[in-house]
């Protein structure tokens, strides 16, 4: 029988694999190696929110969901399973529910500033059409760190205030920060299409 020592040591190795094969955006390797660290230890939530975010990476998100959710359930103090599980709901349409898992998230943790919660706040609050508050969520995230996905949700929320402008701004810092993403595409040619929309209106 391996010593606990031994143990330790193999899940640790099998910990660093899988890391390194989320950060190679290949979850599937990553989805094994957190299934074998799972075999190994008991009711850890560090290994089931692994599992999760490689399960997430494989659109399989009802069992990250499922995931996310256990380790929330042994750590509840942990603020990033909460965060990875509402974004698991926004991701299937669920937006009214995601804010309620991060109320919650935020009524045990505190009103923490961590810019992915307030990003994923400001996501919920667009999916749910309330866009002064996913506009207000957003500025508070990008006052911590300045993310490509987090001025998108912005973009969108204002454009949906009508306030053009910023959202031309938002969508045009976005793409600078990730010129290659066909999201950030289409949302500019979106806005712009907005634009001249709302200026045809003046016009006629």
């Amino acid at each position: 029988m391996a010593s606990i020592s031994a143990v330790s040591n193999v899940v640790m190795d099998l910990e660093k694999k899988a890391e390194a094969a989320l950060d190679e955006d290949n979850p599937e390797e990553a989805l094994k190696l957190a299934n074998q660290i799972i075999e190994l230890v008991d009711d850890s939530p560090v290994h089931f929110d692994l599992r999760g975010r490689a399960l997430f990476g494989l659109c399989r998100v009802k069992e990250a969901f499922a995931d996310f959710t256990r380790a929330v359930d042994l750590e509840p103090e942990t603020l990033s399973y909460h965060v990875s599980a509402a974004q698991c709901l926004i991701f299937d349409g669920d937006s009214g529910g995601a804010l309620k898992i991060l109320e919650i998230a935020f009524r045990i943790c505190g009103e923490q500033k961590d810019w992915e919660a307030l990003s994923t706040k400001a996501e919920a609050h667009l999916g749910c059409g309330q866009y002064r508050r996913a506009v207000e969520d957003a500025t508070a995230s990008l006052e911590l760190e300045e993310d490509a996905y987090t001025l998108y949700i912005r973009s969108w929320a204002l454009a949906s205030l009508y306030q053009i402008h910023e959202a031309k701004s938002d969508i045009k810092m976005a793409r600078d920060l990730d010129p290659e993403c066909q999201a950030y595409i289409d949302a500019e040619e979106s806005i712009l299409a907005l634009e001249e929309k709302e200026r045809q209106k003046i016009v006629h």
